[in-house]
């Protein structure tokens, strides 16, 4: 749901498949669309979607108690795992200099609740923040303010 959101997309919905050794890949057996409200927070559309398709769950079960062996998926496969949000939700504290990456970090946190911000070089040290001000100031860390997140962590709280 927040890949849909953040991508601006239309539709978002669910989709039944039979497993195979692939990542979304076995045949569809019931999938069902509805328009995006953007007015609702990602959190707020994944609820939506679950409860449709728990309202659609006695016709899959029918359709598998009558032997449907669904159909193969076509198009072109998209996949977004751990992989594709860390690069999407990593970034240096250069970034935060920046007027456009600031807009752009907004939009990340808006649909994914979270940025890291790599504190050295190699990325060793990472914060998870949260909120970003319109001039790149971290006003959140875990949900805590700068001040008290780096005083809980100086005396080994977090």
């Amino acid at each position: 749901t927040s890949w849909c959101m953040f991508r601006g997309e239309l539709f978002t919905g669910f989709t039944f498949h039979f497993v195979n050794e692939n990542i979304d890949d076995g045949d569809i057996v019931l999938q069902h669309g509805f328009i995006i409200d953007y007015s609702k927070s990602p959190h707020e559309i994944e609820i939506i979607k679950t409860k449709k398709a728990c309202e659609h769950l006695p016709f899959l079960f029918y359709l598998l108690k009558e032997g449907f062996k669904g159909y193969r998926q076509e198009g072109i496969a998209s996949y977004y795992g751990k992989k594709e949000l860390k690069e999407l939700t990593t970034f240096t504290r250069k970034d935060l200099e920046n007027p456009q990456k600031i807009k752009y970090i907004q939009k990340i946190i808006k649909y994914f609740n979270m940025i890291l911000i790599c504190m050295d070089d190699n990325c060793k040290e990472k914060l998870h923040v949260t909120r970003v001000s319109d001039k790149g100031v971290i006003k959140r860390i875990k949900y805590l303010p700068p001040s008290l997140y780096f005083l809980l962590k100086n005396i080994k709280i977090i």
